[in-house]
């Protein structure tokens, strides 16, 4: 028979993995393979771009090219930095009333801010996706000497924008089943800064969750 207490820390110790999940399975491990990859590119793009100056400055030699490449490169790369940028909350919050409001009212605030992002992104999605096709069916290219099939920089830059569509559809969808099922404080900690979410596994490592380590009991 496991005594109560050990227990009691399980059941903190399962409430707790299961809130610090919510960022480190699924959806986030492709946004971090994509960040990196766009930080990858933004590196190398750097190193052209300097190389290209000497080149031009000591020998009146030019690459060709590296200044259109870039335009398509930090385009693509802001695309696929979004997600990462959803999951680590670095997108800019302004909160200065956010904390003085109650409970449920900060609940539907995150509502309502998950619900608008997926939407807004969902239409920019679907009207980058008509521009990737037209510019494919037209088989345009860059008024330069490259001709550069502009058709593929937008297939990419339209790849990080898809990315960052179903990874707010699918915190909006982990958000409501914890919403429905009972756990508002960690659907708020889902989409809500950091602060929060640290604040709400600070108080489960405190166990002021006693429901609970009283679910646990019960289930063994």
């Amino acid at each position: 028979m496991t005594p109560p207490r050990a227990r009691e820390c399980s059941a903190v110790k399962a409430a707790e993995a299961e809130t610090s999940a919510v960022y480190t399975t699924g959806a986030p491990a492709f946004a971090r393979w994509m960040v990196w990859a766009a930080g990858a590119a933004l590196i190398t793009m750097s190193v052209a771009i300097v190389t290209e100056a000497l080149l031009r400055k000591l020998y009146a030699i030019s690459l060709g090219g590296v200044n259109e490449i870039t335009g398509y490169v930090f385009a693509v790369t802001t695309s696929w930095a979004l997600s990462f940028a959803l999951f680590e909350r670095a997108n800019v919050r302004i909160d200065a009333f956010y904390t003085a409001f109650s409970h449920r009212v900060r609940l539907y605030l995150e509502l309502i801010g998950i619900v608008s992002m997926a939407v807004f992104f969902c239409y920019l999605a679907w009207r980058c996706g008509e521009l990737v096709l037209e510019s494919w069916a037209a088989d345009r290219r860059s008024n330069s000497s490259l001709q550069f099939p502009v058709y593929l920089a937008q297939t990419l830059w339209w790849l990080g924008i898809a990315l960052q569509v179903l990874s707010t559809l699918w915190i909006l969808i982990r958000f409501l089943g914890l919403a429905l099922s009972g756990q508002s404080r960690r659907a708020i900690a889902l989409t809500a800064s950091m602060a929060e979410h640290e604040q709400v596994l600070a108080d489960t490592k405190r166990n002021r969750d006693p429901a609970e380590c009283t679910a646990k009991e019960a289930a063994e």
